[in-house]
């Protein structure tokens, strides 16, 4: 048995010829565009604001750096710990702003505004993503993560279990009340569309 490929000592080197604890940080910076890709597209699906998407991706990546001592594993778990990150910012970015948007909202209301900087390569979005926005927005912050992680980033149960470090069966309970929820907020004309 190769010794080296066990991780018992860290003076060991890994596969690749580096020691096991550099293995994470040399993942994240070969892979790091892909990282970045999913990291930015998942926030930008969660957020629907390319500036806040980046500058959250920007601080997300930050903190791996600044942490690369708790990254470990593969890509997988590499990649679950930097969507975990993107998670917990965009949440606390939720929490910071809800009074704002609270205030906004009652002075807003009655009017229809459309987004800027969503989704959409310079298309507009027409009336039902603009509810089905909405509607994503204005569920609870455990349900707004499993529906972007399931359906923009087209994840396993298993692997959003690990991104929200729950269990599986708590992921498939949060996505059934999720889409239970917008289904019924969206009516009857759409339900199929969900």
């Amino acid at each position: 048995m190769d010794v080296s490929a066990t991780g018992c000592s860290a003076g060991l080197t890994g596969v690749v010829g580096l020691p096991l604890q550099d293995r994470p940080i040399e993942l994240l910076t070969s892979h790091f565009e892909r990282f970045y890709a999913r990291v930015y597209g998942y926030l930008l699906h969660r957020l629907f604001d390319r500036e806040l998407a980046e500058e959250l991706t920007a601080e997300t990546f930050y903190r791996a750096a600044a942490h690369h001592r708790r990254l470990y594993g593969n890509e997988r778990q590499i990649e679950a710990w930097l969507l975990r990150t993107a998670t917990r910012l965009a949440d606390t970015h939720y929490r910071r702003t809800r009074l704002r948007r609270l205030l906004l909202g009652r002075f807003a209301e009655g009017r229809r505004s459309v987004v800027s900087g969503e989704p959409g390569a310079g298309d507009q979005p027409d009336g039902l993503q603009i509810r089905v926005r909405a509607i994503l927005r204005s569920l609870p912050l455990r349900h707004q993560s499993v529906v972007v992680l399931r359906y923009y980033l087209e994840m396993s149960i298993e692997d959003m279990a690990a991104v929200l470090k729950c269990r599986p069966a708590a992921v498939r309970m949060r996505l059934s009340r999720a889409i239970k929820e917008m289904r019924c907020r969206l009516g009857a004309d759409h339900r199929e569309e969900i």
